[in-house]
């Protein structure tokens, strides 16, 4: 009976992906370059400054090792979710879609391929791929 209804959970939790998919979003490049007035230095500035953005906890990575990307937080959608940032092209992923993210919890696992965070209560594990 177990060996049925596990295969029942599973099939629908697969009819519900495309419907999951969808939430997941891509926001486009908001890189933008420019001369600071102070110090006459170029600032490269990653996110719309109309967003809230956190960075991981000083304790945490907030960009990969191996690869070339930046873990950050973002209200975009109107609330807080994890994101991960090409730092080439400056397309942004979105990595969690979850009520009640604490951005400083965001983490990398050590080899990169997951981050740990806090959401809603829970201690999650989201794959970065």
């Amino acid at each position: 009976m177990s060996h049925a209804r596990s295969r029942r959970s599973f099939l629908a939790a697969v009819a519900c992906l495309p419907a999951l998919a969808q939430k997941i979003r891509t926001i486009p490049s908001a890189i933008f370059q420019y001369t600071d007035p102070a110090t006459e230095l170029p600032v490269t500035r990653l996110t719309d400054p109309s967003n809230t953005c956190r960075l991981p906890a000083h304790y945490g990575r907030a960009l990969a090792r191996r690869s070339n990307f930046l873990l950050y937080a973002s209200d975009v959608n109107g609330r807080m979710d994890a994101y991960r940032m090409d730092l080439k092209s400056g397309v942004s992923h979105q990595l969690t879609d979850i009520e009640g993210l604490v951005p400083s919890s965001l983490t990398f696992t050590a080899d990169e391929r997951e981050i740990c965070c806090m959401a809603g209560g829970r201690l999650l594990l989201v794959n970065v791929g």
